[in-house]
Parts: C-alpha cells; structure tokens; sequence
C-alpha cells in the first residue's frame, strides 16, 4: 500500500539500469569527507525512501543497505548536524564489524549502538573515537 500512495504522489521506483544510476545519482546531496578510500555523503533521505528503501533512517552503508556503493557511507539529510557525527561513528562502527569481522547485522548493530551512545555522553572521546573507526575502515 506504501508504493501504491508513493506513485500516487509521483515517486516511482526506477525499473532500468540508467533510471537507477539517475535516481542514484540525485540521492547523493555533499560529499563531507574522504578518506582512506571511504566517502561519507550527506544524502537526501527521503530520495533513499522513495527509490531504495522506505525504513532508510539515520545512516547506512552496504553491508546493511545493497543500494550504497561499495566504500560509501550515507547520512540521512533529516538529521540535525550535531547528530550527525555520533551517526557518522555507529555506521563505522557497524561497517568494521560486518565487513572485516564478519559479525551478522544484529551483533555489529548492537556494539555500534553502545558505542555511539557512550560517545553521545562524552563528546570529548567522539573526534578520535571518528578517526580511529575510520583507520579500522581501510581495505575492508
């Protein structure tokens, strides 16, 4: 029923390689950083609903979401800027754990949902707890 109301208000799911690249391309909204081969993107959540997948909140990267490009990670443009690093840091987290550990989706959700909540508590830990995810996200 979700789909039927989205096409009713003009959001069509793209049905061709080029519409996907098209829409692909419209969801990205800033490139905030990259480094050691990692893009983290501002995206426009709502785009990500409409096109990929309706419960997108908050972040997601691809080992979670098939749609994110490979080495990318997505930021929800819905979120207020001072949620976005302690986001930033979950999805990091969570990408590590998936990619280089091999942990399954709930076990790496977890950790990363108690990391990024210890980090909203002490602020003054969240930039090198950020740059120390980061480094553990190289060649994963």
């Amino acid at each position: 029923r979700a789909r039927d109301t989205r096409k009713k208000f003009g959001f069509a799911t793209p049905k061709t390689a080029a519409q996907k690249e098209k829409a692909l391309r419209r969801v990205h909204k800033k490139l905030l950083s990259k480094k050691n081969g990692i893009a983290i993107w501002i995206v426009r959540g709502e785009l990500v609903r409409n096109f990929h997948y309706i419960d997108f909140t908050q972040g997601g990267h691809e080992y979670v979401y098939p749609f994110v490009p490979k080495n990318e990670i997505w930021i929800d443009d819905d979120l207020f800027p001072n949620e976005q690093k302690p986001v930033l840091l979950h999805e990091l987290h969570e990408r590590y754990l998936m990619g280089k550990k091999k942990y399954l989706y709930p076990r790496a959700h977890k950790s990363a949902s108690a990391l990024e909540k210890m980090a909203r508590h002490n602020p003054k830990i969240l930039a090198k707890m950020l740059v120390l995810e980061l480094n553990r996200n190289t060649d994963i």
